[in-house]
């Protein structure tokens, strides 16, 4: 088992890091056009702009607003066929994948070696893909950094991270309705993890045959730690689906 999931691994890491290049040059190639928009549009804002000195300010924010927008569509579009180019590759191997399902960003301003005009910020986007077979989700983060220049925005890939969890299948009912109804959205970054491994304990128990004992440890830890508030909302998921499969914490 341990000899699939490694193999499994190494294919689905093969797969995101040619994707997670590409990526890159797609944000790159859209930062370079929308500063391309911005000198051409923005009143007053560059040597360049033909109506310099004679511009109506509402009219060249609209008319940047629409070109930017457009930019945006042309992007989207791009991304898309990337991701179906991804989602081809891994069907091929047995796997399915949900993107973007969660986005961190850090925010450094006055970063040490930059200019103070500058903000540098560090981006994690998650990628979910399911192993049916093994009954494993691989977390795929790609992780890259945003240079934001007056004028000019650049990208640079830091690196591509797999994270091995339990997988949620129709052996697994209670598991998927306790997922289903935590507010993930709600979840801050710091927290997630804690609330990912109780998740996963659920699961592993679920499928060992002890889930009534998993529920009520993880009722406790996360009763205990009620104060934050990311442990309440998943606190009130785990009491509706225990409500909805008639199991008693008491």
């Amino acid at each position: 088992m341990e000899e699939k999931i490694r193999e499994k691994v190494e294919k689905v890491y093969d797969v995101f890091s040619d994707f997670a290049k590409k990526y890159i040059d797609l944000l790159n190639k859209y930062a370079e056009l929308e500063s391309e928009e911005e000198n051409k549009h923005y009143p007053h804002g560059c040597k360049s702009c033909p109506r310099r000195g004679e511009c109506n300010v509402d009219e060249c924010l609209r008319e940047l607003d629409m070109a930017i927008n457009d930019l945006e569509a042309e992007k989207d579009e791009e991304l898309l066929d990337l991701q179906i180019e991804v989602a081809e590759a891994l069907s091929d191997l047995g796997l399915d994948v949900k993107f973007e399902i969660d986005c961190d960003a850090c925010n450094y301003f006055n970063a040490p070696g930059w200019p103070r005009a500058y903000n540098y910020y560090l981006i994690d986007v998650s990628h979910k893909v399911s192993d049916y077979e093994l009954k494993k989700i691989y977390l795929v983060t790609i992780k890259y950094e945003k240079l934001v220049k007056p004028w000019a925005t650049e990208y640079k890939l830091d690196k591509v991270v797999i994270e091995v969890h339990e997988g949620i299948d129709e052996d697994t009912p209670f598991s998927a309705a306790f997922d289903e109804k935590i507010p993930w959205h709600l979840i801050r970054p710091i927290w997630r993890p804690h609330i990912e491994s109780f998740v996963e304990e659920i699961i592993k128990a679920e499928r060992e045959g002890r889930l009534v004992d998993a529920i009520k440890e993880v009722a406790r830890k996360l009763k205990a730690g009620g104060w934050v508030y990311d442990y309440a909302h998943t606190y009130n998921a785990l009491l509706e689906a225990c409500k909805e499969f008639n199991i008693a914490l008491e």
